[in-house]
């Protein structure tokens, strides 16, 4: 039995360590930008420190989770997007009229405060145009994910006359 142990133990850590390093895997998601942070045309979030890189902060409803994959606590999401300057930006239109491809990663423990740490209280989110009649929630009783990468735009939908 004492043998057993160590062999039990490895395989419990292996186990574990393995599950840790799947939540490292980006999740792909369709949606649509309900809210951004601050003023309409309002400079970005600079990051501190930082020359070459800015934050900016959505609210995002996921219309479609990849197959398997259970969102805790519901469709509406906080997203902090850390974008560099030049080629990153995603302009208000741009938000206004498209869903959206993220390759989002989930946050926790010390990722998540540091998410939360980006929402300005002075700075209230407002909703734009791919809002509807959706009501604004209150982003900090949001998950929060990280986006790393510019989202791609979803095709268009053709139109029917």
């Amino acid at each position: 039995m004492k043998a057993a142990m160590p062999i039990l133990f490895l395989a419990l850590a292996v186990n574990v360590s393995l599950r840790g390093q799947a939540l490292k895997r980006p999740i792909s998601a369709q949606g649509r930008v309900i809210a951004v942070q601050g003023r309409a045309g309002a400079q970005k979030i600079e990051e501190p420190g930082s020359v070459a890189s800015a934050v900016e902060m959505w609210i995002v409803h996921i219309d479609h989770w990849p197959e398997g994959y259970k969102p805790t606590l519901g469709n509406t999401i906080l997203i902090e997007y850390q974008f560099a300057r030049r080629t990153g930006v995603v302009s208000d239109k741009e938000l206004d009229r498209s869903g959206w491809n993220f390759e989002l990663w989930e946050t926790a423990g010390e990722e998540k405060k540091s998410c939360m740490a980006w929402i300005v209280p002075d700075e209230s989110f407002r909703p734009t145009a791919q809002a509807k009649a959706e009501s604004v929630p209150i982003a900090s009783e949001l998950p929060c994910f990280l986006l790393k990468k510019r989202p791609a735009p979803l095709p268009s939908s053709p139109t029917t006359h």
